[in-house]
Formats: structure tokens, C-alpha cells, sequence
């Protein structure tokens, strides 16, 4: 992100992110109670599949750099 968008991007892109995880964690008694535990554990569930797609991903790219060398 700083190559493409410089530096202070990068810092207002940091910043952002924290605020909302911050605001997110303030307010996470809320979200509970609007999603619920069936929704709760779906939110987790999706979550979950997300992380193993994105460690997946970075398996098979470092066995494909490890196959190319």
C-alpha cells in the first residue's frame, strides 16, 4: 500500500482499521444481542472458512516457490 498509495494513505488506511475494530469491540454486547448465539456461530463459522481459504493460499503459494527453485 505505500508503494501505490504512499505514505500517508497507508497511515489514514491503519487508522481506519483500528477504529472500526475498536468501535466493533465497544459495541460487541449489541451485536451479540442483535445476532444471537444461532448467529453468532454462523458469523464464527464463515469466519473460520475464511481464515482456512486465506492459510490454504499461502500453503500452496509457498509450495509452488518451493517447487520452482
Amino acid at each position: 500500500l505505500v508503494r501505490t498509495g504512499g505514505f500517508l494513505v497507508t497511515i489514514i488506511a491503519v487508522v481506519v482499521n483500528i477504529a472500526i475494530v475498536w468501535i466493533t469491540l465497544r459495541s460487541i454486547d449489541k451485536i451479540y444481542k442483535l445476532l444471537g448465539e444461532t448467529g453468532s456461530e454462523i458469523i464464527a463459522s464463515i469466519t473460520a472458512i475464511i481464515v482456512a481459504a486465506i492459510a490454504v493460499e499461502y500453503i500452496a503459494r509457498g509450495i509452488k516457490i518451493l517447487i520452482t527453485i
